[in-house]
């Protein structure tokens, strides 16, 4: 099933969103693009991509920017930094089986990066609602929904990154996500596996 299909059959023309694990904003685009009318809010913790992410979107003005790392308490937390064939893979959580799997991404180094809860957050900004999450955290998301529950029951569609090995210490596994998000009332729509390992997994309410 194609995902962008199904979130444009699916959504409201102005949907609210949010994205956390944006990276430098290629999928950020794509969803201002896609909804014009809606408002989008990414989440990127590391600094220097954070930069590239703000230039990446200057001209869209339905997306705030957040330099804050989405989690389960409101902080301070080390970040794992990915390096070498790729900066997209960055973590709270310290890499595990994914240094076997991907030996071309290092991770020499650890920064402090401030967290806030999803619930918090939300709060804080007094967002009411929020329509999508697009969760690619490298294992933190499920984590990051159990200390969101006010917004996750305001919420339509959840696209998330899962796990089927321990690729990072204690990341969410599929099964795990698949058992919280169907307590909480979703179902699942797709599984898109980009490795054994791990992949995405799109569930709904509607």
């Amino acid at each position: 099933m194609n995902k962008w299909h199904y979130l444009l059959s699916t959504l409201p023309h102005d949907p609210i969103i949010l994205e956390a694990g944006t990276h430098t904003g290629y999928h950020t685009q794509k969803i201002a693009s896609t909804w014009p009318q809606g408002h989008i809010h990414a989440f990127e913790p590391v600094p220097e991509i954070y930069h590239e992410l703000q230039k990446r979107i200057a001209n869209f003005n339905n997306i705030t920017t957040y330099n804050l790392a989405l989690s389960n308490s409101n902080g301070i937390a080390s970040c794992f930094i990915s390096g070498g064939a790729s900066t997209s893979c960055s973590s709270l959580l310290r890499p595990q089986k994914c240094l076997i799997e991907r030996p071309d991404i290092t991770f020499e180094k650890t920064i402090s990066v401030p967290t806030t809860t999803l619930d918090s957050w939300a709060q804080y900004y007094s967002i009411k609602q929020i329509d999508f999450l697009w969760l690619d955290m490298q294992g933190m998301e499920l984590s990051v929904l159990t200390h969101g529950k006010h917004i996750i029951a305001t919420t339509k569609v959840i696209y998330t990154e899962i796990n089927t090995t321990e690729r990072y210490t204690h990341n969410t596994y599929a099964h795990e996500m698949h058992t919280f998000l169907t307590n909480n009332g979703f179902h699942l729509i797709h599984v898109y596996l980009t490795h054994i390992s791990w992949g995405n997994a799109l569930y709904s309410r509607i």
